[in-house]
């Protein structure tokens, strides 16, 4: 019976996901059109993102934070002493149909982090989904991967019963799990951390159509409901604890400058930021001039740790990039008015009747040009 209950979700799964594989096939066309530099260009820097976020929420005290802090309004309900790392890649196999002639096929899914919880009476999955687009497919993904998780769990029980020989009743026989058997509950957070809006599904039920209007159908549907956290949603981040709470509202600035200065102005939460803080907040805030020029905000805090002044970086980031702007505008009044000046003599030698030789003799003397096509060029476009 219970085996069945995780076929069945399972066998849903598998067919979301095959109707997904279909789309996916109807629109590779128009992905195959996209140059593989430009798709290197696009997917790089999320890629970067996810993997700095990953190893930031990794450890184990911020793992815990980040649960404490959203599902829980920073109430300690998760210690850090009671959690474990776990393999966080999932495989299945499942029996082919006549298409693929009846073979076998292997799916794997990885998630971003899995830890394990003991509080020393339950032990629970925990994990976390880092997103930095919007996923239109998020809440199939959200089901496949807590399925695959009560799938991976059903598995080991069935070895183990297996190895052990100690199913007695038929029906658990054929289950290959005991009646008494239970698994451990799985809970994922999807935290989406990029900078537009979040317009996706919040459940499975989001990615369905029901028609026009919901009918009687509609109410037998079992929906699977998302823990979606959006970083631009939050609205008290003194709910965390620890150094996440300021990179995941200094990330709330990405695009405000004027915001992101009023945040950090004489603002010591910023000021005394630990390295892996300093490094996540450099690329999340796509300003890697923070991490390669950390050692000029280093300085050593209490009990000689290394501490890095976020506020002193991102002040002279912005400094550096309005001088940049300042000369770069200098730069380019100077070259409109050289150009200016060009076309002024050129109209000028013309309406007085100098011949064209004459008017690039002028050229030659008040200008300095690369080469003798480039005054022809300036000639045939004034002229």
């Amino acid at each position: 019976m219970y085996f069945g209950i995780i076929r069945s979700i399972v066998s849903e799964v598998q067919s979301y996901i095959q109707a997904f594989r279909h789309f996916t096939q109807q629109n590779k066309t128009v992905a195959d059109t996209r140059s593989r530099g430009t798709a290197i260009q696009r997917e790089e820097p999320m890629g970067k993102e996810n993997n700095v976020m990953n190893s930031y929420l990794r450890e184990p005290s911020r793992f815990a934070d980040l649960f404490n802090g959203v599902c829980f309004n920073g109430v300690q309900v998760i210690s850090p002493d009671g959690l474990t790392d776990a393999s966080e890649k999932y495989e299945a196999y499942t029996e082919g149909n006549s298409q693929d002639g009846g073979r076998t096929q292997r799916q794997e899914r990885i998630r971003d982090i899995k830890k394990k919880y003991d509080n020393g009476i339950i032990l629970r999955i925990l994990a976390v989904e880092n997103q930095n687009y919007v996923d239109y497919t998020a809440g199939v993904r959200n089901l496949q991967y807590d399925a695959f998780e009560y799938a991976e769990q059903v598995g080991r029980l069935k070895a183990r019963h297996r190895e052990k020989g100690d199913i007695s009743t038929a029906d658990e026989r054929l289950s290959g799990i005991a009646k008494t058997d239970r698994l451990h509950p799985a809970y994922t957070i999807w935290l989406y951390h990029g900078e537009k809006e979040w317009d996706g599904p919040r459940a499975l039920r989001d990615m369905m159509d029901f028609g026009a209007r919901a009918d009687e159908m509609s109410e037998l549907f079992n929906d699977y409901g998302m823990n979606l956290v959006c970083l631009n949603e939050i609205k008290d981040y003194g709910v965390f604890r620890t150094e996440i709470g300021q990179l995941f509202e200094v990330m709330k600035y990405r695009s405000d400058k004027k915001g992101l200065e009023t945040l950090l102005k004489d603002n010591e939460r910023y000021r005394h930021l630990e390295a892996d803080t300093v490094e996540a907040v450099s690329v999340m805030l796509h300003r890697p001039g923070i991490w390669r020029h950390r050692e000029r905000y280093m300085s050593m805090g209490e009990e000689e740790r290394e501490e890095y002044d976020v506020c002193q970086a991102l002040q002279e980031i912005c400094d550096e990039k309005y001088n940049d702007g300042m000369q770069q505008g200098i730069e380019q009044g100077m070259r409109q008015g050289i150009e200016q000046g060009i076309k002024a003599l050129i109209l000028t030698c013309k309406k007085f009747n100098q011949t064209r030789e004459a008017t690039e003799q002028q050229l030659r003397l008040m200008y300095e040009f690369k080469s003798e096509e480039e005054v022809s060029e300036k000639i045939n476009l004034y002229w």
